[in-house]
């Protein structure tokens, strides 16, 4: 992420030399309607994409994927301490979850719940969980939406839930802090 933004700053920073330092350049003349200027040659890449996915592609590279159990079990345990470390998530097993089911929505092949649940003392998540129907167990699939501003309920985050659902997952779509309900 700090590559991420030192490239972005960077990017910024020749933009920035270009439009102060550069004579020749007129606004009149580059820029036209809400469009940014052409700062950069023609049939010239994304300088940012081009590095990101030259970072994606060395990552992939360098991480070996366990082709046995025993072996994933270890992976999957680093991942998820590593996991937890990076995002500053505090585990508190013994919080009680007070899960509460305040609706619910039957489809053709599956139910809509709308839940809430405590993740902190005293603050809880707003969230819709798709179940299909039948015998599970299932395989589960958390959904974080973006930035809608109408959070689990944005449409394409919807769309997510019911895919799945109709696919054979359960489905957990939890508003993010600050969105949707929990705004």
């Amino acid at each position: 992420m700090k590559q991420l933004l030192k490239a972005g700053i960077g990017f910024l920073a020749i933009f920035l030399f270009y439009v102060n330092c550069n004579p020749a350049f007129s606004v009149e003349r580059h820029w036209h309607n809400d469009s940014l200027p052409s700062v950069l040659e023609e049939n010239r890449g994304d300088l940012l994409e081009s590095n990101l996915r030259s970072q994606a592609i060395l990552m992939a590279a360098t991480h070996n994927i366990p082709f046995d159990l025993e072996t994933w079990k270890k992976t999957r345990l680093a991942i998820r301490e590593k996991i937890i470390q990076n995002s500053g998530i505090k585990v508190d097993q013994k919080l009680p979850l007070n899960l509460r089911e305040t609706g619910t929505v039957q489809m053709d092949g599956y139910t809509v719940k709308n839940i809430y649940f405590q993740t902190q003392p005293g603050v809880y998540a707003t969230a819709n969980l798709y179940v299909p129907e039948g015998k599970g167990p299932f395989p589960a699939v958390v959904n974080m939406h973006g930035h809608w501003t109408e959070g689990k309920a944005a449409e394409s985050v919807q769309a997510v839930g019911h895919s799945l659902a109709t696919n054979g997952y359960v489905c957990l779509t939890i508003d993010a802090f600050g969105a949707g309900e929990r705004s």
